[in-house]
């Protein structure tokens, strides 16, 4: 089903990237599936494929998977994408929203995630068109997001919904504090004057 090749040496973020595209590629072909995401194939990769079945093997994480993609696409939908501007995904990993989904004209869509990551999804969607600006920021989520978001743009006064999809479990619990800290502070002006 899933022939797409990937270079080797994933680190455990990037393979858990590469899973969570696999369960949504995976979710894309069942008949009665949660949602549609016609792109998350392309990014699986022989080493996501080879997850995709050890998951199969074990069953509930796919489920987990597709319940929270599901989750906040209607999130996005009914609430966030109506009333603000820009949105920042932390960790977003190997995400399709910015191209799967509807979005008003005027959105950005900050993808914050480490390079290597960002580079390999921008590979394999190169041309795909977008109806949105999306924004890879790449950035490390145990080290400073804030100047990589505001050198791409990111608006302090501009409506912002964030979200952390399935990232916060892979921190110390030192470095959310300080990720929430960051964000805290991106809503207001004390990151702009530092």
């Amino acid at each position: 089903m899933i022939m797409a090749q990937m270079r080797t040496g994933v680190n455990s973020v990037n393979r858990t990237a590469l899973w969570a595209a696999a369960a949504r590629a995976h979710e894309t072909y069942r008949a009665d599936r949660l949602f549609l995401d016609p792109y998350a194939e392309r990014l699986v990769g022989a080493e996501g494929e080879r997850l995709l079945t050890e998951g199969l093997q074990t069953g509930s994480e796919m489920t987990v998977f597709a319940i929270r993609t599901r989750f906040f696409d209607n999130f996005l939908q009914e609430t966030a994408i109506r009333q603000e501007q820009q949105v920042v995904l932390l960790g977003a990993g190997l995400d399709t929203r910015a191209y799967r989904m509807a979005w008003p004209t005027g959105t950005v869509i900050y993808e914050v995630d480490q390079g290597a990551v960002l580079a390999y999804k921008q590979a394999r969607l190169s041309d795909v068109m977008l109806s949105v600006d999306r924004r890879p920021v790449a950035a490390d989520l145990m080290e400073d997001i804030g100047g990589p978001l505001l050198q791409a743009g990111f608006d302090h006064q501009t409506g912002t919904v964030w979200i952390a999809e399935g990232c916060l479990a892979y921190l110390p619990a030192s470095h959310v504090r300080r990720l929430i800290e960051v964000v805290t502070e991106l809503r207001s002006t004390k990151l702009v004057r530092r």
